[in-house]
């Protein structure tokens, strides 16, 4: 696949998916058995209402001294949500997430989350498109 025809939808990951009802230690503990570093919240219809990341659950923990036992995911997650659609393409991902500071972005499809994608998910494809192009340029040279 080129490089520059990356798409949302190829670099999308599963979302694991919470009900905003959850304490922020479910939310921990969920984080921490998936191997991520942010959840989605989605209502009975699968339509999109927040997402939560560690960074968020840190702060209320920190500034605002929640208790992680009752305080419910709802209280803390992010309700204005940056998305994008499967279609969107790489450098345009990139470029929203870095202007809006954000280090996960849901896509979404008729208003349903089909995926999620982390800045981690970027860097290594970043990484193999660098690679790629290396090995391109050494054949060249040569």
């Amino acid at each position: 696949m080129s490089e520059l025809l990356y798409k949302a939808s190829d670099l999308m990951k599963e979302p694991v998916i919470v009900d905003g009802s959850a304490t922020l230690s479910e939310a921990i503990t969920r984080m921490l058995n998936e191997g991520v570093d942010a959840l989605v919240v989605v209502d009975k219809s699968n339509r999109l209402v927040g997402i939560i990341t560690k960074r968020d659950i840190l702060w209320a923990i920190k500034y605002r001294e929640a208790d992680i036992a009752k305080t419910s995911i709802s209280s803390v997650m992010n309700k204005n949500i940056i998305t994008v659609e499967p279609e969107v393409n790489l450098a345009d991902i990139v470029n929203i997430m870095l202007e809006n500071n954000i280090s996960h972005i849901p896509v979404v499809e008729d208003g349903k989350v089909v995926g999620i994608i982390s800045d981690r998910d970027l860097v290594e494809v970043l990484s193999d498109v660098l690679d790629r192009l290396r090995v391109r340029g050494s054949v060249v040279e040569e």
